[in-house]
């Protein structure tokens, strides 16, 4: 019979729990990096879309997206969704605005923490600070960055324009301006449960004067106003992105609202497409030329 092995010492002790503790950090560490990369991929997607009612979207980069927030989004633009789609009896009045710093940033001492650089005193600052802004400033609309930068590996949100009218700021420095926003989805987004989209939503709730039952509202106008080929490929991809929705938000409080959308942008795209055929096929005929049957479309 072997005689059974010695017990381990302290020192091998302590080599195993530190090799367990760095094995422990670094799957959520990888973890969030996978979450990160499908989030930017969400962004460029969703970035590119044009024609919602409350808030317009242009990317930058391929870790940044700007969202401008109208402040009433009944009035964005002539032709926005009707007026029964909002609610001046839910969430944010306009006597609550601004609103404290307290509850709407991230402190300095929370966001050394988060950052990982509280020791060198750096907490968590865009790529640019606001002031650098290019865009011109509106005073009908508030801007906002969505940011996946790679150094943070976790989504964050500043504001870029109109400030004052959101937040009560203590001074004018411009540290205190491009703190972070404290929402919850970008608390919560590590859970893997929220989207882009569900970031800009709460976007929208928070800066919109009623704020709107639909955040996701889309102006139909916007695609009955374009070109055909434009329009059919526009409403082409906001049906896309408005499935994609349904399905991840089924049982959101505006589910209704978006399949009433979806039904709309379709009718549009199905007459842009039909539209876009006819053409063809009028061209054709002046040119003397048949037109092929749809199997060879199809294949061309």
């Amino acid at each position: 019979i072997q005689p059974a092995p010695p017990p381990p010492t302290k020192m091998a002790l302590r080599r195993q729990t530190s090799v367990t503790s760095v094995t422990r950090a670094v799957a959520p560490a990888k973890q969030q990096r996978e979450a990160l990369t499908v989030l930017l991929a969400d962004m460029y997607q969703f970035g590119v879309l044009q024609g919602f009612s409350c808030f317009s979207l242009q990317m930058r980069g391929t870790e940044e997206l700007l969202v401008t927030v109208s402040h009433e989004p009944q009035t964005l633009t002539p032709l926005s969704s009707p007026s029964h789609s909002f609610s001046s009896d839910s969430g944010l009045k306009r006597g609550q605005l601004p609103r404290n710093p307290d509850s709407l940033m991230l402190s300095g001492r929370t966001q050394r923490r988060l950052s990982g650089y509280g020791y060198i005193n750096i907490g968590l600052p865009p790529a640019s600070p606001s002031e650098h802004e290019i865009t011109v400033p509106d005073e009908h609309s508030t801007m906002f960055l969505v940011a996946g930068y790679a150094k943070y590996c976790c989504p964050y949100v500043w504001v870029r324009s109109n400030h004052d009218r959101l937040i009560r700021l203590s001074g004018c420095e411009q540290t205190e301006r491009d703190n972070p926003l404290k929402l919850k989805t970008t608390a919560e987004w590590a859970s893997g449960s929220v989207t882009i989209w569900d970031i800009v939503c709460e976007l929208v709730t928070v800066c919109s004067a009623p704020p709107p039952i639909n955040p996701l509202a889309v102006d139909i106008g916007y695609f009955e106003n374009l070109g055909i080929e434009e329009a059919m490929l526009a409403s082409g991809a906001m049906a896309e992105f408005l499935q994609r929705i349904l399905i991840h938000s089924r049982g959101a409080r505006y589910e209704t609202r978006i399949q009433d959308d979806l039904h709309a942008v379709l009718r549009v795209h199905f007459a842009a497409l039909k539209a876009v055929f006819d053409d063809q096929a009028l061209h054709r005929a002046s040119a003397g030329l048949p037109f092929p049957p749809p199997e060879e479309i199809e294949d061309e």
